[in-house]
């Protein structure tokens, strides 16, 4: 796992139950991509009033380094998860198996069933990466919840042992397990993807921004030898600052993750070119005044709300062409997600 605590910790997404919580973090994305982690932290507490907590589980899903889902499978990402979230992809293996429970309960004669995961990852922490010395193995699985249309995250950790013969960490045999479980709907599971993939984008164009303009500062020549040495004459160039705020653009039913930009204007452009291609391929367009709406959202904020926090800005609803001045639901939406300090 990697643990990169130096570094600004920003939620992106959160689910609560009555007595547990998951938190979507930003903080184990690193300058290296092939280490990037997403940090879902799971607590499980007393409940109201108090809200102690009893029990919390911290676990990292690579971003693009394949992992594992314990079943001899690899490629098991962070990204891949949203990907199947929000083409369906997830949806349709959870209905077939609340099918699939059905029939195993229908066979098993009162004997005890459980649904069984629909996606999983583990991993662990060895015990000389361990800050107490001791080897952990972690798990997350998703299920089906309890109701169509729902799911459960399920984080699961125990005491670990090096694998001698594959490397890597396994829960050691009679270690006693720690369990959260949160639910989750349909709808809510779909915004953890899109916020997810938009967080992604806007480190992707926050990192490669940096670089380059890093490389594209002139180097300074050195001074001439004074009297007394000039040790900041010699001193490694800092790299340029990174972007204060990044705009990450999102179709919901067509194209998914559509662009980003890193100021007020190029994120105006973004919005053009993301309508361009949206008119060009799928015959959709927007109300002027919901156009406007949005373009001034992207120069001046959002009106009455915190602009300083990530926050998504006022959907722009897309409509086919020859729908686009009447009263019907929209055919599709463009969302825009504003990241503040993007790390």
């Amino acid at each position: 796992m990697s643990e990169n605590n130096q570094k600004k910790e920003r939620d992106i997404w959160n689910a609560q139950a009555l007595k547990s919580f998951v938190k979507a973090k930003t903080d184990w994305f690193n300058g290296d991509d092939f280490d990037s982690r997403l940090h879902l932290s799971f607590v499980e507490h007393s409940g109201k009033p108090e809200f102690n907590p009893l029990k919390t589980i911290e676990i990292g899903v690579p971003m693009v380094k394949a992992g594992s889902d314990g079943d001899k499978r690899t490629g098991v990402t962070a990204l891949g998860l949203c990907q199947m979230i929000a083409n369906g992809t997830l949806s349709r293996m959870c209905a077939a198996e609340r099918k699939a429970f059905e029939q195993r309960k229908a066979e098993a004669k009162g004997a005890k069933v459980y649904q069984q995961p629909i996606w999983g990852c583990i991993g662990g922490t060895t015990s000389q990466r361990a800050k107490d010395g001791k080897s952990e193995f972690r798990k997350i699985e998703i299920i089906p919840g309890q109701k169509e249309g729902t799911y459960a995250f399920r984080a699961a950790s125990c005491e670990g042992e090096t694998n001698s013969q594959l490397g890597g960490v396994q829960p050691k045999k009679g270690a006693p397990w720690t369990k959260i479980i949160v639910p989750v709907d349909g709808e809510y599971l779909y915004a953890f993807a899109i916020n997810t993939i938009a967080a992604w984008n806007a480190h992707q164009v926050a990192r490669v921004t940096s670089k380059a303009a890093y490389a594209a500062k002139p180097q300074q020549e050195q001074p001439a030898p004074a009297v007394q040495p000039n040790h900041q004459a010699n001193a490694e160039p800092q790299p340029a600052a990174k972007p204060a705020c990044v705009w990450a653009f999102y179709d919901r039913k067509y194209f998914g993750p559509m662009g980003c930009a890193t100021t007020p204007e190029d994120a105006v452009r973004c919005a053009k070119f993301c309508l361009k291609k949206l008119q060009k391929e799928r015959n959709l367009c927007s109300r002027k005044s919901e156009l406007e709406k949005l373009y001034n959202e992207l120069l001046n904020g959002k009106e009455g709300a915190d602009n300083t926090a990530n926050m998504w800005l006022t959907p722009l609803p897309l409509f086919l062409a020859n729908n686009a001045e009447s009263p019907e639901q929209s055919e599709d939406e463009l969302f825009v997600m504003v990241f503040h300090s993007v790390v």
